[in-house]
């Protein structure tokens, strides 16, 4: 079953693996306590999910807190307008590389994966009529407000009214059901 609880097509095939890629794998499986065939396959799905596409559409891993000092730096101003500037450009590129489309669920599949491959806490809550996203960063209001201002620029891009409220450490955003 995949994270909507719908059954997911799957087939069984065979492998050959380096031997210490194999134990990594293995080692990760015991850390999260699934099986082997479990972690096998969220790896692989990780990497043509994310690591393949992120990489081809220009993503680059940076540490977190690189990150946080360069932002530290700037004032809310900026970070507001360069956000909402870069909002309006560059989702649309990393979605027509990615996921060869430009939909309001493609940028939502999007942001869901990249908070995830960050490592970041990530929750999605649905009811008839909205899906209520929270992504927990734990980098500072001055990323809150970046998030907020890059998200909600693309949203706008693709027509989508979005409803946004920030913490020190985290975004949250609603969307109605009816714009995916």
């Amino acid at each position: 079953m995949d994270e909507d609880n719908k059954i997911v097509k799957s087939e069984s095939i065979t492998l050959r693996l380096k031997t210490d890629t194999l134990e990594k794998i293995r080692r990760n499986a015991k850390y999260d306590k699934t099986t082997l065939n479990s972690a096998a396959s969220q790896m692989l799905d990780h990497a043509v999910d994310w690591s393949i596409p992120a990489a081809r559409a220009g993503w680059v891993p940076i540490p977190k807190k690189i990150l946080m000092a360069i932002i530290e730096n700037l004032d809310e101003v900026t970070i507001k307008e360069v956000a909402s500037a870069v909002g309006k450009t560059v989702p649309k590129d990393m979605l027509l590389i990615m996921k060869e489309g430009i939909s309001v669920s493609d940028w939502v599949k999007v942001l869901k994966d990249r908070a995830i491959a960050a490592g970041f806490s990530h929750y999605e809550e649905e009811d008839e009529e909205k899906i209520h996203i929270v992504t927990k960063h734990d980098m500072g209001m001055k990323w809150s407000l970046w998030f907020r201002a890059f998200y909600k620029s693309y949203f706008e891009e693709l027509d989508c009214p979005v409803t946004f409220s920030i913490t020190d450490s985290t975004i949250v955003y609603e969307i109605q059901k009816s714009n995916l």
